[in-house]
């Protein structure tokens, strides 16, 4: 038995029939599934997470494969299919089969009262969300119909409807959002109405309507409201022309010279103008370059420019100066298909479908960037200009350009602000955590010069101190010392900074690599206790920035202290409990392991891991740092079921003097039984 003819061919009857009508001027004609999806369908839920929810548009993935050859809708589903078989690991078998029908599902929110909107693709039951998307235009019937979230892509990135939408973001922000007024420190609200202190130098770029004229003006403590720039440096940093020096500052008062400066500079100029603001702050043009005092003044104020900026300008895809904020986008591929629908007054309306372009602000150069962490997480908005969309990012609300509702709230920054912000108690061991998460990504980003790994997070540090977390040390906090110790390499192992020593050898900071603090979470099975005691800390800072680059640093602690020997094993060989690592934390697992044995015996007591490649000379001595007793509850019963010890490993260095080489965990619950007390100083 044969169906509907395609292309003068006879089909199998699973086959989909075409329509006559060819909504798109020179395209092929719709399939009828095609021509059926309209905003009511999509609307259409049924039963979620059943094969009833949604619109059935083919019967089969392979009526899909076969219609695709000659409907352009369905060569879109078809491709956002394969987009989903190549990135998520789709099984060949889930595409086969009569269980295989394809449906489009509207989001949920549809049936609460907010407009339909394609959310995902239902290929049998595996479930593909985000690879497509219909949009319709502002003139279209469609948007006066309220009938569709998403809206097309400007081919400008600064085009006036941009600029609109960016300033409707801001206003709504600053009007109805009192979260976003909210600091990390939480010491103060911001009132964004009013007048903000300036930092020390801004840009300005003139009043509205006034001549084009750009000025480096010293505030003397002037008042007003700015706009911040979050940029990247590129991998040899910026042209001298681009920086602000002793020698260039008398003449940057009166009149920079805009064709010199970078296009991101030059764009963001433009962008600050166009929002309608006067002043805008640019580190590189803010803070003299080869002036160490005032380097070291400014950058120490950094993290509070950032956060009293009533917006920050994210130049998110250029990796240096030279490519700019407003960077050209490339003609969407495929090209998008026109749907039309009737709307209830019976006038036409337009769906436009297209492949949903992949852009994870994670992986965007800017991103990669060191001094970026902390203007992200003080920055309280954000508007980043990528190569494909602008996206909004604020205390309360993310969107994007084209109205994707779903973008960085659920992302581990949203996340990690919102989690220092709402912290209920300043000691909480969350906001720990969330410490060690920032400095587990901020260990694997990168510096142009290696000699800021402290200076960078130094803004941050300083608004969390504020929060009472503690007494900084050098990238730890006192207060929770013990766990903050625990730090280990990840996939890479450590190496000293090009630029010589940084940080005392207990500081992540010291090495250059990222770090990981995998074994310092505790689960919900897992009580750890402190063992060694803190009996005095210091460290010295060279700057006027007390959160910024050290000289020295040293930690007296009294602990039980053993040597072991170490020999080198794969992470396989490594038998140790680990502790569940939180859904919001960041870690990397080491791939060696080092196994610690008992000298004496030459039995296997623990393993650990070790900061450098390089094996340290001789024994290594163990510090008993704290005791982990995991219960579990079995059959009623909760009792001890493992105990081990988590310790430093230290070489000796001098005289009295020990240094970090790694971390690890004694796993022979009574090696340590009959150790004296003694104290160490580590530096």
């Amino acid at each position: 038995m044969t169906g509907k003819s395609v292309c003068g061919q006879p089909q199998p009857d699973l086959c989909l029939s075409y329509s006559s009508q060819n909504p798109g001027e020179g395209r092929q004609p719709l399939c009828d599934s095609c021509n059926g999806i309209t905003p009511a369908h999509l609307a259409a839920i049924g039963i979620p997470g059943t094969r009833k929810a949604g619109y059935l548009h083919s019967p089969s993935f392979r009526a899909l494969e076969y219609s695709a050859q000659s409907c352009p809708m369905c060569q879109l589903i078809l491709l956002a299919v394969d987009e989903r078989k190549s990135s998520q690991s789709l099984p060949e078998d889930r595409l086969q089969g009569p269980r295989s029908e394809i449906r489009l599902i509207g989001s949920p929110a549809a049936n609460a009262g907010q407009p339909p909107r394609l959310s995902e693709i239902l290929c049998g039951n595996s479930k593909m969300s985000g690879y497509l998307s219909l949009y319709t235009n502002e003139d279209d019937p469609a948007i006066l119909a309220g009938d569709l979230v998403e809206r097309g892509l400007d081919t400008d990135p600064a085009s006036d409807r941009n600029f609109k939408l960016a300033s409707q973001w801001l206003n709504d922000c600053v009007a109805n959002h009192p979260a976003c007024r909210d600091t990390v420190s939480r010491i103060s609200l911001i009132d964004d109405l009013s007048d903000q202190p300036l930092p020390a130098r801004v840009l300005d770029v003139g009043p509205q309507g006034g001549p084009n004229n750009v000025n480096l003006f010293e505030t003397n403590g002037r008042r007003g409201r700015y706009v911040a720039l979050s940029h990247c440096w590129g991998p040899g940093g910026l042209l001298e022309i681009a920086q602000t020096t002793t020698k260039t500052l008398e003449e940057r008062k009166s009149e920079i010279s805009q064709h010199d400066l970078p296009k991101t500079f030059r764009d963001a100029i433009v962008a600050v103008r166009r929002l309608g603001f006067r002043y805008l702050w640019i580190d590189a043009l803010c803070i003299l370059q080869d002036d160490t005092m005032d380097w070291e003044q400014e950058s120490s104020q950094m993290g509070s420019y950032y956060q009293n900026a009533i917006l920050t300008i994210a130049a998110a895809d250029a990796e240096d100066g030279s490519a700019g904020c407003f960077i050209l986008r490339d003609p969407p591929f495929p090209t998008p298909v026109r749907l039309s629908f009737l709307l209830q007054n019976s006038i036409t309306g337009h769906l436009f479908a297209r492949l949903r372009p992949s852009i994870n602000i994670e992986q965007c150069p800017l991103s990669q960037r060191g001094w970026v962490l902390q203007e992200r997480i003080l920055s309280r908005r954000i508007l980043y200009y990528t190569r494909s969309r602008l996206y909004w990012e604020c205390q309360t609300r993310t969107t994007s350009e084209d109205c994707q509702l779903m973008l960085q709230r659920n992302l581990r920054f949203g996340v990690l602000r919102n989690g220092l912000i709402s912290g209920k108690d300043a000691q909480d061991t969350q906001l720990y955590n969330q410490w060690y998460m920032m400095v587990a990504d901020y260990t694997m980003r990168k510096l142009t010069k290696d000699r800021d790994k402290l200076p960078a997070l130094s803004g941050l540090a300083a608004e969390l101190q504020r929060r009472t977390l503690g007494h900084y040390l050098a990238g730890l906090w006192r207060e929770n010392l013990h766990n903050g110790l625990l730090w280990q390499a990840g996939d890479i192992k450590l190496t000293l900074p090009p630029s010589g020593p940084r940080a005392p050898s207990w500081s992540w900071a010291a090495l250059e690599g990222p770090v990981s603090y995998e074994i310092c979470v505790e689960d919900g099975d897992t009580v750890r206790i402190n063992a060694a005691r803190i009996l005095e800390t210091e460290v010295k800072t060279n700057s006027l920035n007390p959160y910024g680059a050290v000289l020295s640093g040293t930690l007296v602690l009294a602990g039980c202290i053993k040597a072991a020997t170490v020999s080198i094993q794969k992470t396989e060989d490594r038998i140790t409990h680990t502790p569940t690592i939180s859904s919001t934390m960041v870690y990397l697992g080491a791939n060696t392991y080092s196994i610690l044995t008992n000298p004496n015996s030459n039995t296997r007591i623990g393993w650990i891991s070790l900061d450098a490649a390089e094996m340290p000379r001789g024994n290594i001595f163990c510090l008993r740092m704290s005791d982990n007793k995991n219960t579990m509850d079995c059959g009623g019963t909760a009792g001890v079921f493992y105990d081990s010890h988590n310790i430093l490993g230290l070489a000796s260095c001098q005289e009295g003097y020990y240094t970090r080489v790694g971390m690890g965990e004694v796993q022979a619950s009574n090696w340590f039984e009959g150790s004296c007390e003694e104290e160490v100083k580590i530096i």
